[in-house]
C-alpha cells in the first residue's frame, strides 16, 4: 500500500507542493499522513500513527529527506526501523528509494557518515577530557558547595538549632526553595 508522509514545520508553511508531488505518485488522499511540527520534536503524532499501519512491503512517500528527519542520527534510526519492517521509502527531490539497489547503498553510505560521525565527536570528547585533566582542570559540577549555598546553609542550621522554627519557616527564612535544599545543606552542616 502507498501512503505518504508530509511534515511543515509551524503552520502557516504551504502543505501544497508536499501533497501535490506525492500524489502524483499515486498515493490516495486518505493515505497522507500530516504534521505541522518541527522535525526536531520526537513525538510526532501523525508519523506515529503511520507506522503502526505499516505492513511489509509499504511504500512511504516524502517529499525530501529533511521532511522526515532535522538529524542524521534520527533518519538514520527511521531508516532502520522501515527496513526492518520491510517498508520502501521514498524520497521524491532527492531520487532516493530504499527498495532500490543504489537507495539502499545511498542508505548505508549515510548510516557509515552517521557512525563515522559519532566516532569522531567520541574521541573529540576524550581527547578534550585528557587534555583538561593534564591542565589540572576536572570538568563537571564542582564538589561542594557555592560560596552563596555555604552561606545559606549555614544560615539554615542555625535556623534548624533554635528547634522553635517549622521546616517550611526555615525555607522561607533562607530563601530556600526546596525541602531536598534545605537537608542536603543540613547535611553538609552536620545537622543531619
Amino acid at each position: 500500500m502507498k501512503f505518504g508522509y508530509i511534515r511543515v514545520s509551524t503552520s502557516k508553511q504551504n502543505l501544497d507542493v508536499q501533497i501535490n508531488e506525492i500524489k502524483k505518485n499515486g498515493v490516495p488522499e486518505e493515505n497522507l499522513y500530516i504534521d505541522k511540527i518541527s522535525g526536531s520534536k520526537k513525538n510526532r503524532p501523525a508519523l506515529n500513527r503511520l507506522i503502526e499501519l505499516l505492513r511489509p512491503n509499504d511504500e512511504i512517500y516524502i517529499y525530501k529527506l529533511d521532511r522526515l528527519a532535522r538529524s542524521l542520527k534520527d533518519l538514520i534510526e527511521l531508516l532502520n526501523f522501515f527496513d526492518s519492517k520491510k517498508v520502501n521509502v521514498i524520497f521524491l527531490k532527492d531520487n532516493i528509494n530504499t527498495g532500490t539497489s543504489q537507495g539502499r547503498l545511498i542508505f548505508h553510505i549515510l548510516g557509515s557518515l552517521a557512525e563515522f560521525e559519532r566516532e569522531l565527536i567520541s574521541e573529540r570528547t576524550k581527547a578534550g577530557l585528557e587534555a583538561a585533566k593534564k591542565r589540572g582542570r576536572f570538568p563537571g559540577r564542582k564538589k561542594g558547595l557555592s560560596p552563596e549555598a555555604l552561606k545559606k546553609a549555614k544560615y539554615a542550621a542555625k535556623l534548624y538549632q533554635n528547634k522553635n522554627l517549622k521546616i517550611e519557616e526555615i525555607m522561607k527564612l533562607a530563601g530556600i526553595k526546596s525541602k531536598a535544599t534545605l537537608y542536603k545543606y543540613l547535611r553538609n552542616q552536620k545537622m543531619l
